[in-house]
């Protein structure tokens, strides 16, 4: 999955389901940047994409402190 055919498609994803895919092969951080108006707050709390933020966000500091 791409941004662009995120963007190409808008209007017809399931927004809540995209919250609950798997984002192992994708930049979580990046995609909610860009459509976080999109994730209704009922389908985003304790999803999968939630998860992955907070998995990244976790990965990124770990790489920031070890680069000190």
């Amino acid at each position: 999955m791409t941004n662009e055919l995120v963007r190409k498609f808008m209007t017809k994803w399931d927004w809540s389901a995209m919250a609950w895919r798997s984002w192992e092969d994708y930049d979580a951080r990046e995609f909610y940047s860009q459509f976080f108006e999109r994730v209704p707050r009922s389908g985003f709390s304790g999803s999968k994409l939630e998860f992955a933020l907070h998995q990244q966000e976790v990965e990124r500091l770990w790489q920031k402190m070890n680069e000190q």
